[in-house]
């Protein structure tokens, strides 16, 4: 479970035609994957695609040892436009993050912010460059791995490390603008939960966490920063208006071991991106019984280890991105498309 601080970050915006300039690629089944050259790719930590009117890929990388400057780059335009979006932390620490597309062609942007034994999470505004505290009413507590709900960019979800257990929260978008106290998402899940995702389907929430593997350490990744990324197993429950579940999760990719994925809906079923200890997974399709159908997905070879996938469903394509390489001099941005 990611409970990092700050890191040097720098944001940037792709448009979705992302496959413009300079690129080579390589087919795994019906995925094309397009390498982007960005510059010093070597520095790039972490993705995120983001859907404001069109596809766009939101990407952070090292700009400094001791601070961090957000900024969003236009890949569409020629020569290649970037927007300084003011700073983001002060400290060398990688933070865990998240984006969505707020008013007015802003982004709102969620951060965690460590302290001596606390992580608080923190959330600006990219046009207005205010900032204000999520967890405003919670006090003290240690908040990680922050995600904007799919469907609803409102609520926050958070991994949180609550009274000595691991809890799955959401913290609700209040009429001032600002998150109430948070609330526990009541599931029978079981295990050490590292990372979780929230999509919006119609009055229900999907739940989709990812949750460590017992005696599977040895496909663990250690990161170039030092960190260890631990494989976990899938887990998928549905909740109801009131963050409930009285249902037994469900495993939609089996046993399959993962170490980072991203979900959206798409059509009328589900998509998840996940990287794995031998490459990466795309799984699409409706979920039956809580389970993708047999066939409908497959777990593919990747001659380098991918990490941050980030999966976005815009109009009737599918866009996938990836980091290659992550934190080593060979490093590179890879994205594609489905259809």
């Amino acid at each position: 479970m990611k409970f990092t601080s700050c890191g040097s970050a720098v944001l940037l915006t792709v448009a979705a035609a992302l496959i413009m300039g300079q690129s080579t690629s390589h087919k795994h089944m019906a995925v094309e994957f397009r390498a982007l050259s960005l510059g010093n790719s070597a520095a790039v930590t972490s993705l995120q695609l983001v859907e404001a009117n069109r596809a766009s890929l939101l990407y952070s990388t090292s700009s400094g040892p001791l601070k961090s400057h957000l900024s969003a780059a236009h890949l569409n335009s020629s020569p290649l436009q970037i927007e300084p979006l003011g700073s983001l932390s002060r400290l060398p620490e990688q933070p865990a993050w998240d984006a969505a597309a707020a008013e007015g062609g802003a982004f709102s942007v969620v951060t965690t912010q460590s302290g001596s034994a606390i992580c608080a999470l923190s959330i600006r505004n990219t046009r207005r460059g205010e900032s204000s505290k999520v967890n405003r009413r919670d006090g003290l507590g240690v908040f990680g791995s922050p995600h904007f709900v799919k469907g609803d960019s409102g609520p926050i979800s958070s991994v949180a490390q609550v009274d000595g257990e691991t809890e799955i929260v959401l913290f609700p978008l209040e009429a001032d603008g600002g998150y109430g106290k948070y609330r526990k998402l009541e599931t029978r899940i079981d295990g050490v939960v590292e990372d979780a995702r929230l999509v919006r389907s119609g009055k229900d929430v999907l739940l989709f966490a990812k949750v460590m593997a017992i005696g599977s350490s040895m496909s663990a990744r250690r990161e170039a920063s030092g960190e260890v990324i631990y494989p976990g197993v899938l887990h998928y429950v549905s909740l109801d208006g009131n963050l409930h579940s009285a249902d037994l999760p469900s495993l939609p990719l089996g046993r399959q071991l993962i170490l980072d994925f991203d979900v959206c809906a798409w059509g009328d079923g589900i998509a998840v991106f996940a990287a794995t200890p031998k490459g990466y997974l795309l799984a699409t399709g409706k979920l039956i019984d809580g389970v993708f159908a047999s066939g409908s997905w497959m777990d593919q070879p990747y001659p380098s280890p991918l990490g941050s996938p980030t999966i976005l469903a815009a109009g009737s394509k599918l866009y996938l991105a990836a980091l290659e390489s992550i934190g080593t001099p060979a490093a590179r941005v890879v994205v594609g498309e489905l259809p």
